[in-house]
């Protein structure tokens, strides 16, 4: 299996747990060529467990290195992955991932998009969240409109950002789920799909290791629930 089953006594969210090969099929069924994340290091996390999917191993140092944002290269047997943490620190009109290209493609086929627990509440407003997000709804809008670059992810995911476990940033939470409001109202109604994550971990301090990283068990099974969303767990 793709994760621990006697770390994750407790079910959780998902439907149906996705075995590597089962993940795998889906993939290729689902067309699903280019990935991409924003977010930050706890989004960064999904960017690492999608990867193992397919092969690539990282051990505990590489998974704490801090780049911010990278290109993958997919292959005959694995899709392009890409991860940035610029999308969600500055207004903009588009994705930062927007003009690149992945032979021709000028869209990722599985958008997942997060804020993090560094870019708020400390230093973001939220009228500047709501700002920030609006425009990626009208970026999504524009390019569903006729007559566009047609730029249509077809798989959009809003994972929620997640609860501190320490208890000096305890009360930063209550703010933390009113950001997770602003974008799940912004960001549904442009056809994106959400995991509550913030609800899933909440319960689980057990699965952190710090306190508000749940690296390991914790990540993979939000992993599990993104793949929920997107495969036919039929």
């Amino acid at each position: 299996k793709f994760y621990n089953e006697t770390v994750l006594h407790q079910k959780l969210e998902p439907d149906k747990v996705f075995t590597k090969d089962a993940a795998r099929e889906c993939f290729f069924c689902q067309k699903i060529n280019w990935i991409h994340i924003d977010g930050d290091s706890l989004a960064r996390d999904v960017y690492y467990d999608l990867t193992e999917l397919f092969g690539m191993s990282w051990n505990n140092k590489e998974k704490t290195l801090e780049d911010m944002s990278f290109q993958g290269k997919g292959n005959d047997n694995m899709p392009r992955f890409s991860f940035s943490g610029d999308t969600i620190k500055h207004l903009q009109k588009s994705p930062n991932w927007y003009g690149t290209s992945n032979n021709g493609r000028v869209c990722p086929d599985l958008w997942v998009y997060s804020s993090g627990l560094w870019d708020h509440p400390a230093n973001t407003s939220l009228e500047r969240y709501r700002e920030r997000t609006q425009l990626l709804a009208d970026f999504v809008n524009d390019n569903m409109a006729e007559n566009t670059m047609n730029c249509q992810v077809r798989n959009k995911i809003l994972r929620h950002t997640t609860p501190y476990h320490i208890n000096e940033y305890k009360g930063r939470n209550q703010m933390t789920m009113k950001y997770n409001a602003i974008a799940t109202e912004i960001l549904l109604p442009v056809g994106f799909q959400y995991v509550n994550t913030f609800e899933i971990l909440e319960p689980r301090k057990d699965l952190s290791h710090d306190g508000f990283h749940y690296t390991g068990p914790g990540s993979k099974w939000v992993t599990n629930a993104i793949l929920n969303l997107i495969c036919d767990v039929d």
